[in-house]
């Protein structure tokens, strides 16, 4: 039988619908239990279930596993059973599959989040992540499974330990989704583009979306998917928003309806089409019958440089071309750098991040090597905070193999290793890391006896390792070569060289990158040698180039694109005038402006705006420290709270609204102040503190998901709301006992999950059955305004900022 990577070049398949959904109708499923845990005590239904989609029309059917990782299943006191549950989801799939004599069935094992965040949003750790996923897809490859498929994922952090967790066990084909708001980004900023780049440099087989909201919503993200990968596409939307109708939940889009995008999906060249939440056997025997003749369209993909951070994709062509790198974060030089590495700060870090964004860097470069320290300790952090104030992508500037793999732990996207090497030791310790952690790399042409002279060598070298990192099935895209540019002051001939080099590379379809200001070095008037340089280098055919963007005159000729000739007489013309004396003329009053502008940047803010800019820019590890030098200035505990600490918080939720900020800055901001409230209320004395209101808290009966629940009350305890969180899967008596205990303004209820979602009404339906007067609000994945009213809440919030604004305002009529 061929396998299902070898079909998928000619036909599309399909995928099952939801097994929660069905579940839910044949009342197998009791409220609080945990559905995975059927595989064990009722297979039977489970089988049934995967019978009647392979019926339907189904290709492939999806394992009864997808919470069934330990950390998940600890939720449930079953995570020592995690091993046999999920065994017995891909037994329990491949007996159904065997079953259907007509066509060969294939078993896709179900891998979703963990339900915790991955640092540093959350306390899980890359490694630990990944180790949680590695456990659950064994079992599945073990208990038979023909692919595994990562589905509903919203954090590209946690979506990249899981898919090289699947390639570190090997041997399966691994499809990669998440899901979209809108079809535009997920929860945490991510594009659909942005996933697609990471996705295809980590070798995910199947790329595609899931979940989300309908069909419709998906026709965006599919398009944007398309054009980061050459590989196969999926799409599994849900039938809709769910929506209450006496008492249960329906899905809007019909079974006719669905399968008609699915023909829409088919044609924009989508390989792998089925259903998630909502979606029944009905809706699959519909599409089976609208694609019975259908293969899937052509998609024309082009290969380019791609980068990517958590929410942006740097690409290199024509119309940005060359790409800045900004070369700031690097401690050569800067004593006052150095010193805050070995303490384990990061903030000039920071504001170099934030200084070169602005400017307009493409690319950030971090290099954090520092004499008596361990580089793998201190390189993280730093890629950690660049990312927390910039979306640019990262460049991870190391040489130290246990550096980079640090390093590439921490990068939320697709980043460049700055760099490799013609040296052996040097290839087989950092190719293998850019290839199992999606990673482009900057190829430097030298090896073990040093540059070479003349440009034939130094591209051959290039060359060598560029065959060596394809053998590793790094694609060709995804490298860029560095000639090197050697200091005209020792030896003027080699710039010759550099620039013949970049146009033999561009011959040959390789982009490259320089590191332009080593031109000048030891010479007078740097800042107008290196400009000249660059403009040179550009006209040769220079594409990515490693300069300080605070150099307007870099930035200017960056920008121009002015044309030059490339001649010898170029060449010879930039040296004679690099090393004239009458250079020397002007290199006292160009280092004064230099050194006056560095002054400029390094001048001390005061600490109100530290503390500002430390909430805003999500600074968790210095805020403490800026909040005790506040209180030794005199500034009271309140002044600080209330004047400085909230209004920048309200401005975090202010840029959140408008999608500059998302998710990821929100929790780092909501961190950073509950870091320095925790200071504060040490010195803030009973009573003087405003008391906004109580606000019982809860994720409902029979849900075990907490994470929107708890980023909800970081947010409303910072802007000084009393919060009593009762946790998760807790019953309406005990919500509601609580609320009258502690004599609660509002009563606030999430659910992630369509199967619990009903919880809510029967919370509000007890609160007026016994004349209780509590606002409710009431949020989560799967809730929509429209349920909030159907099920009588007082409220309905998208979001913990959202909730904020609408605490306030019932908070008003409770006055």
């Amino acid at each position: 039988m061929k396998g299902i990577l070898a079909r998928l070049k000619n036909e599309i398949l399909i995928y099952d619908g939801a097994l929660g959904t069905v579940l839910q109708e044949t009342g197998a499923l009791k409220a609080g239990a945990c559905p995975e845990e059927l595989n064990i005590s009722n297979p039977k239904v489970i089988r049934n279930i995967h019978r009647d989609y392979i019926n339907a029309g189904a290709d492939i059917i999806e394992t009864n596993s997808f919470g069934a990782s330990k950390i998940k299943l600890a939720a449930y006191g079953l995570e020592n059973d995690a091993d046999r549950i999920n065994y017995e989801a891909a037994r329990i799939a491949c007996s159904a599959a065997s079953a259907c004599a007509s066509r060969k069935i294939y078993v896709a094992g179900s891998v979703g989040p963990l339900d915790r965040q991955v640092t540093p949003l959350g306390d899980l750790s890359f490694d630990e992540a990944v180790k949680a996923f590695e456990d659950q897809i064994r079992k599945l490859k073990e208990g038979g499974c023909d692919l595994i498929i990562l589905e509903t994922f919203a954090d590209i952090k946690e979506l990249k330990a899981a898919v090289i967790a699947a390639k570190e066990i090997g041997g399966i084909p691994v499809q990669a989704q998440m899901t979209f708001e809108g079809g535009e980004r997920s929860t945490y900023g991510t594009t659909p583009a942005a996933f697609a780049v990471l996705m295809n440099s980590l070798g995910a087989d199947i790329i595609g979306t899931n979940c989300s909201t309908g069909p419709k919503e998906l026709i965006k993200a599919v398009r944007e998917i398309s054009s980061g990968t050459d590989g196969f596409i999926s799409c599994q939307p849900n039938a809709g928003l769910p929506e209450l109708r006496n008492g249960k939940t329906y899905f809007p889009e019909s079974p006719k309806a669905f399968a008609k995008y699915a023909v829409t999906f088919a044609g924009l060249g989508v390989n792998v089409i089925g259903g998630c939440c909502g979606t029944t056997p009905e809706h699959i025997k519909e599409i089976r019958s609208a694609l019975s003749k259908k293969k899937p369209a052509k998609r024309k993909y082009i290969p380019a440089f791609r980068l990517s951070s958590r929410t942006k994709v740097v690409e290199l062509g024509a119309k940005t071309r060359p790409l800045i790198i900004g070369e700031r974060i690097n401690p050569t030089g800067k004593k006052d750098l150095q010193e805050e590495i070995r303490q384990g700060k990061n903030i000039i870090i920071r504001r170099e991040a934030i200084e070169q964004s602005r400017k307009g860097a493409d690319i950030l470069d971090v290099n954090v090597g520092v004499p008596g320290t361990r580089e793998q300790d201190t390189i993280g952090p730093a890629v950690e905070a660049v990312q927390g104030v910039s979306e640019a992508p990262i460049s991870i500037d190391s040489a130290n193999p246990f550096a980079v793999e640090a390093a590439l732990k921490e990068v939320a996207g697709k980043p460049l290793i700055n760099s490799v090497n013609g040296e052996k030791d040097k290839i087989n310790s950092i190719l293998p890391l850019a290839k199992k952690y999606g990673a482009a790399v900057l190829v430097l042409a030298l090896d073990n006896r040093g540059i070479p002279k003349d440009t034939k060598a130094r591209i051959k070298i290039a060359e060598g390792v560029i065959r060596k990192a394809m053998a590793l099935g790094i694609r060709r895209e995804d490298i860029i070569v560095d000639p090197l540019t050697l200091a005209i002051s020792a030896k003027p001939e080699q710039a010759a060289e550099t620039l013949k080099a970049i146009k033999g590379l561009k011959k040959k379809g390789f982009p490259s990158s320089l590191g332009v200001s080593n031109v000048s070095f030891g010479l007078p008037n740097r800042r107008k040698i290196n400009a000249d340089f660059f403009g040179l280098a550009l006209a040769f055919g220079l594409d990515l180039a490693i300069i300080n963007p605070s150099d307007d005159n870099m930035f200017w000729v960056a920008k121009q694109k002015k044309k030059r000739a490339t001649t010898d007489a170029g060449i010879k013309k930039f040296l004679k005038d690099a090393l004239s004396p009458a250079a020397e003329a002007v290199r006292k009053k160009l280092s004064a402006d230099g050194l006056s502008a560095s002054r400029e940047g390094a001048a001390a803010k005061d600490v109100r705006t530290r503390l500002r800019e430390a909430v805003l820019y999500g600074d968790k590890d210095n805020i403490s420290g800026y909040v005790e030098e506040a209180l030794a200035q005199g500034i009271v505990p309140l002044e600080i709270n209330s004047k400085i600490l909230i209004p920048a918080l309200e401005i975090v939720g202010q840029k959140f609204g408008k999608r500059e900020y998302f998710l990821p800055q929100v929790i780092l901001s909501a961190e950073s102040v509950q870091r320095a409230f925790g200071r504060l209320k040490k010195e803030i004395k009973p009573g003087d503190r405003e008391d906004k209101g109580t606000i019982v808290i809860a994720t409902v009966e029979g849900d075990i998901h907490d994470i929107g629940k708890n980023i909800v009350i970081s947010v409303l305890e910072n802007h000084g709301y009393r919060i009593y969180d009762l946790g998760r899967g807790v019953s309406a008596d005990a919500i509601i006992k609580e609320a009258v205990k502690v004599k609660a303004d509002i009563i606030g209820l999430s659910a992630l999950m369509t199967t619990t979602m009903i919880q809510m009404e029967r919370v509000i339906k007890e609160l007026k059955k016994r004349g209780l007067n509590f606002k409710t609000i009431v949020g989560g994945a799967v809730v929509t305004e429209a349920f909030a009213k159907e099920i009588g809440a007082s409220a309905y919030a998208r979001d913990a900022i959202e909730a904020v604004n609408i605490v306030k305002s019932l908070m008003k009529e409770r006055s």
